[in-house]
């Protein structure tokens, strides 16, 4: 698949030697405008353009774990906590313990994608294209959770087993064909803005991790760590919306 994919890049920036060049940034208006990646397009002529792309980035989730909805919460309190109670020194020790617990989920990825784009209409300033991809793409997944009050035994017992800490790290690898449309906007003869939609169909497959957790084995608080199957290793095909913002210049 990298064989393919490069042959095709050399390939298409080999064809012709005067056609014009663009380089862009792209930004994703439905997670707070995060960078996305880098673009460069080679037009090969007035109508199409060949493209790579360079993707990359990172989310996280960060929650409180024990999040399930009980009646009766606190005005104020994390939602799905133990209710405190003055007269029951346990919930009042699991409240303590759990409201300050969270979980974190983080996902870094970097790939490359190489497309063709082909302009069917125009309109003053805009023109509008359609076209496909593919791509590869690597990912790391994290996984860590932590309660800090972890020194309170019998809340650690009654809470979660004594389970205190979770880390936990595995990556992926992600293969992509996608189509797209979209709009540049000609600002001036070299800048341009413009936006783009596009679906694409992953076929993934992960890799084991390896993984550290903190436990209070009954006398004491005990680490251990070794490696963690990803029982998820099939691969399997997905379908996401992929939108961008872009800013553009053309050499």
């Amino acid at each position: 698949m990298k064989k393919i994919l490069f042959a095709a890049l050399v390939a298409c920036f080999s064809m012709n030697a005067s056609a014009q060049i663009a380089v862009e940034v792209m930004a994703d208006p439905f997670n707070q405008f995060a960078f996305q990646g880098a673009k460069v397009r080679y037009f090969l002529d007035e109508s199409s353009a060949v493209r790579a792309t360079i993707n990359f980035g990172t989310r996280s989730n960060t929650t409180n774990p024990f999040a399930a909805a009980m009646p009766g919460a606190p005005a104020g309190a994390p939602v799905g906590l133990m209710i405190p109670d003055a007269t029951n020194g346990l919930n009042q020790a699991l409240y303590d313990y759990r409201k300050d617990a969270f979980s974190k989920t983080t996902r870094t990825a970097i790939g490359i994608n190489l497309g063709y784009e082909k302009f069917i209409a125009s309109a003053g300033k805009a023109n509008f294209y359609v076209g496909g991809e593919l791509g590869i793409t690597k990912v790391w997944n994290k996984f860590y959770q932590e309660n800090e009050d972890a020194a309170a035994t019998g809340a650690q017992t009654a809470a979660t087993n004594g389970l205190a800490k979770q880390d936990y790290s595995w990556g992926s690898f992600v293969f992509g064909a996608g189509v797209f449309g979209g709009v540049d906007y000609d600002i001036t003869s070299n800048l341009y803005v413009g936006c783009e939609f596009g679906l694409n169909f992953a076929l993934q497959t992960a890799n084991n991790g390896k993984g550290e957790v903190t436990a209070w084995d009954g006398t004491k608080m005990a680490t251990t760590s070794g490696e963690v199957e990803v029982k998820d290793k099939t691969m399997g095909l997905g379908l996401s919306m992929l939108p961008a913002l872009r800013l553009g210049w053309k050499f």
